[in-house]
């Protein structure tokens, strides 16, 4: 958590660290960046920690009231880093208007990040990278009597990304494991959620 704090501080206080961590690639697909797990992780930390305070253990006490400390700075680095964000989203939106609309090949078919409620709304749009559809070819090549680097071209399959946060609805094949170690489709999640509602609508009623 600390070094969360940290990274998220430098952020706030240099464009540059700030806008290299906007671009750095998520961790998992279910993200748009690497910062994208940040949000979630925090809530998961901070509903632990509130469970452990209201345990009233007084040994831990100092610990979890400095833990929650430095947990609410990095919320507010957080939110600081996210309003920053935005702009570079802004720019990002900007620059791709300007450009023809046949610049993005596919990406009116494909891209779902603002016609789908589950996407995460993101700028610029990321791809995924599949399998190796030819063969390499060398385009550039340096050599000296320590070392011969070269610059290969590879064709492969790809597709627009569209992370939700727990899944990513263009690879939705690929599922997601629960706390209890068990698998969930995007489909089964989506089901659940439905039984959900449908439940609460059900007490909501009978209370009437």
């Amino acid at each position: 958590m600390i070094a969360l704090k940290c990274l998220l501080k430098l952020c706030v206080n240099d464009p540059v660290i700030c806008k290299y961590l906007y671009k750095c690639a998520p961790p998992t697909y279910s993200y748009v960046n690497y910062s994208g797990w940040f949000r979630s992780y925090f809530t998961t930390h901070r509903t632990d920690l509130e469970k452990a305070t209201s345990s009233n253990v007084g040994s831990y006490s100092s610990y979890y009231e400095n833990r929650m400390t430095v947990l609410v700075q990095a919320e507010e680095f957080l939110a600081q880093y996210d309003e920053i964000c935005r702009r570079f989203a802004e720019e990002e939106k900007a620059a791709f208007e300007s450009k023809p609309e046949n610049a993005f090949v596919g990406l009116s078919d494909t891209w779902m990040a603002y016609n789908h409620e589950d996407v995460i709304p993101h700028f610029p749009p990321q791809l995924i990278v599949g399998k190796q559809v030819g063969e390499e070819r060398v385009i550039h090549e340096e050599e000296n009597d320590s070392v011969i680097v070269r610059l290969v071209e590879v064709d492969c399959e790809w597709m627009y990304s569209n992370p939700t946060g727990l899944f990513n609805l263009s690879i939705p094949d690929k599922a997601f494991r629960t706390q209890n170690y068990s698998v969930m489709s995007y489909e089964q999640y989506k089901n659940y959620q439905w039984k959900q509602k449908q439940q609460q609508l059900e007490q909501t009623e009978g209370a009437e």
